[in-house]
């Protein structure tokens, strides 16, 4: 779920899900037909496509970060394949979830990877503006705290396309020591 997993964790989560859904179209909500990431119009999205890029979603992170006296989160290619996976999924259920299809959670995604973690957050949306994707995280408590909590080094962000709507996830890491 977010950071800390709890009742109030998932009451945040609730009140962010509201939110996002209010900037999507009422048709969206039913069935698309589509049943996976990568049928029924759905497409990984590469960074320079319409909409907010992989790079931007990092370089407005790290900005945040910074302005606070953070330091930057490093891109890692492991994290940025367990989000993809789990944007994919998403644009396959037409809805965001901190579960995958088998039940797992992000942790459970990264040590299906390989990548070895100490402490680890993940940051899910959908929407069909995009742009608006930051600046929700940023006004919700819980996601708030993963995109500034000073125990994250590491990032990988995923995001497909499915028609107008993107799918995101950001997944938040430290890495633990070999």
């Amino acid at each position: 779920m977010l950071g800390s997993c709890g009742a109030a964790a998932t009451a945040l989560q609730d009140e962010f899900v509201q939110q996002v859904r209010s900037n999507l179209p009422s048709q969206h909500n039913s069935t698309n037909g589509s049943t996976s990431g990568s049928t029924g119009g759905s497409t990984t999205a590469p960074a320079s496509t319409s909409g907010v890029s992989i790079a931007s979603m990092l370089a407005q992170h790290n900005q945040l970060r910074s302005s606070l006296g953070l330091p930057a989160l490093k891109a890692n290619s492991t994290l940025s394949l367990v989000a993809q996976r789990q944007a994919a999924y998403m644009s396959s259920i037409g809805n965001i979830s901190h579960y995958d299809a088998s039940g797992g959670q992000v942790w459970d995604r990264a040590d299906g990877a390989g990548y070895n973690w100490t402490t680890i957050g993940e940051n899910v949306a959908y929407s069909t503006q995009p742009q608006g994707i930051f600046n929700l995280w940023k006004g919700s408590p819980g996601h708030y705290q993963n995109m500034v909590n000073p125990a994250y080094s590491e990032i990988g962000l995923g995001r497909v396309v499915n028609g107008r709507t993107e799918y995101w996830s950001v997944v938040f890491a430290h890495p633990a020591l070999k």
